[in-house]
């Protein structure tokens, strides 16, 4: 090993709220000599062998002169002595002296380092001198915070334990903020939640939405489960909290192939019959269990109350969790096809406004991918108006995103059927939609760009197809390749290489010769990279 040990303080929840923790942070080189030593005086440390620990290190510089490791060290092996059972107050203060006198020399050494820094104020906090632990505190998380260094998470978890156990919850919360966006430890996490729920319950909600876009799935299910069931909170936080259980569930059955739901609708089913919950839970259970094909019995989530502190609507969230399931077993190769369709067709009756579109357009998908295109055309007779009527109202309220999503949710349902264009009605053919949803893509690239955000927005290399096929039923086949190559650059500069990369390959010869030399080139271009990138 030819890098140093930097140390960092822990607290323990105790009277003297300090604990050391060896954490092996590699920070600058060190001779072979002084990293065989702290090597060594760390084992000795573990095994609570302090003056063995303090004499090899001394002889260490006996040999090769002091250094912040082994200044460092020193100061740790006494820190640690001093809070040995049954010390006479006396040897405890003189250890701890010595651990302090270590720990400067440590730092004139290296200025900066926020481990020095953390366990001078772990020092004087055992000391009780509460103004010096606290500069120090807030001195190394300024420090670590400048540069970036990976042990702000620690120091801010001390900090944050340091102030609440001087009754500071406010304060502590801020720091324990600080340690969740710093680093990923599962105790930031718990301790800043613990916090929210003793000083601040409102932000609890929030912090938990926050965890689930950041993937922990298992964690927010488990703790809003407990919350939907606990009686002492308002109905309304526990709609809200019930309304995350299911937008967790949704992205674990997205995430997880084996996920099973039964252990969360269990525990959610367990509430009291006079719960104002209960309907909810026993109908999401009844939902997920055996999809109705329809929201008829689903009063409790089909509510249109706009969505709270979890972020998410009833409608919405129960939506995410039918159309996730709905997914999964249209892959199953037995059965799948018709729960999938009940599971779709259940999402579809939950949109914001209306007919959910993607919904919709999952259940169209369905119906051709397994060769049911002839119900298709009913699924058309009943909400082709509705959809027409929601994205007319979107246009009034200048909804560009759903504007994008039912123009193409309404083109593919057209394409399937084959409804090219239209001349008695022009906007009843997928030529007319997907052309439509091409220019809302753009008009969203176009906000974004004008607000500094980057752009998003595709037509998807399916619609692509079908807009490509409506052009060439139409005779318009040089505007069917230009729309490829086109739609190609514009995903593969949004990351979405196969798509782009299956766009590409599509293109034929004959599709080539119909393109103008700039096209050409861009195609060229394109079929070199392929899929290289993916």
């Amino acid at each position: 090993m030819n890098a140093p040990i930097d140390t960092v303080a822990r607290p323990r929840r105790s009277a003297l709220a300090v604990q050391l923790l060896l954490v092996a942070m590699f920070v600058a080189p060190a001779s072979a000599q002084t990293s065989t030593a702290v090597a060594d005086a760390q084992r000795l440390i573990a095994a609570a062998r302090y003056d063995d620990a303090v004499a090899l290190v001394e002889a260490a510089e006996r040999q090769g002169g002091p250094s912040f490791e082994l200044e460092f060290m020193k100061g740790v092996a006494w820190q640690e002595s001093a809070e040995r059972a049954g010390l006479p107050a006396e040897q405890r203060s003189i250890e701890l002296q010595r651990a302090r006198a270590a720990y400067e020399r440590a730092w004139r050494f290296r200025p900066g380092s926020v481990a020095t820094l953390n366990n001078l104020a772990a020092l004087d906090a055992a000391a009780g001198r509460d103004r010096e632990a606290r500069q120090y505190y807030e001195r190394a998380i300024a420090t670590a915070q400048a540069n970036a260094d990976p042990k702000l998470e620690n120091s801010a978890i001390n900090y944050a334990r340091f102030l609440l156990d001087r009754g500071d919850g406010k304060e502590a919360a801020q720091q324990a903020e600080i340690a969740m966006k710093a680093g990923s430890s599962s105790e930031s996490r718990e301790l800043l939640a613990s916090l929210y729920e003793r000083d601040a319950p409102a932000a609890l909600l929030p912090l938990y939405r926050t965890l689930l876009d950041e993937g922990r799935t298992t964690e927010v299910t488990d703790t809003a489960t407990k919350k939907v069931l606990d009686a002492r909170l308002s109905a309304d936080d526990r709609r809200e909290w019930l309304n995350l259980t299911a937008l967790a569930m949704a992205r674990d059955v997205r995430a997880r192939a084996s996920y099973d739901l039964g252990t969360t609708l269990k525990a959610l089913t367990q509430a009291p019959p006079d719960d104002p919950l209960r309907p909810g839970a026993v109908q999401l259970e009844r939902a997920v269990l055996e999809p109705p094909g329809t929201a008829e019995g689903l009063g409790w989530w089909a509510s249109f109350r706009s969505g709270g502190a979890s972020g998410v609507t009833s409608r919405a969230a129960l939506r995410q969790l039918l159309t996730a399931l709905g997914e999964r077993n249209a892959t199953q190769p037995k059965g799948g096809t018709d729960i999938a369709a009940r599971y779709f067709a259940t999402a579809l009756e939950l949109g914001d406004r209306g007919p959910d579109p993607e919904s919709f357009l999952s259940l169209v998908t369905l119906y051709s991918d397994t060769g049911a295109v002839a119900l298709i055309q009913p699924l058309m007779n009943r909400y082709e108006n509705e959809l027409f009527s929601e994205k007319s109202e979107a246009y009034v309220r200048g909804d560009w995103p759903l504007i994008y999503r039912m123009h193409t949710a309404l083109g593919m349902a057209y394409a399937q059927l084959q409804v090219w264009d239209n001349t008695s009605a022009p906007t009843q053919s997928a030529l007319f939609q997907l052309e439509h949803a091409e220019k809302a893509a753009a008009e969203l690239n176009r906000r974004a760009s004008s607000e500094g955000r980057p752009a998003s927005y595709a037509l998807p290399a399916a619609a692509v197809t079908k807009l490509s096929e409506a052009y060439l039923a139409v005779g318009r086949g040089a505007d069917a390749a230009r729309l490829r190559v086109d739609s190609a650059t514009t995903l593969r500069n949004l990351g979405r290489i196969n798509e782009s990369a299956q766009l590409v390959e599509s293109l034929k010869p004959a599709d080539v010769s119909t393109l103008s030399a700039d096209k050409r080139q861009a195609y060229e271009r394109m079929r070199a990279i392929g899929r290289r990138t993916n």
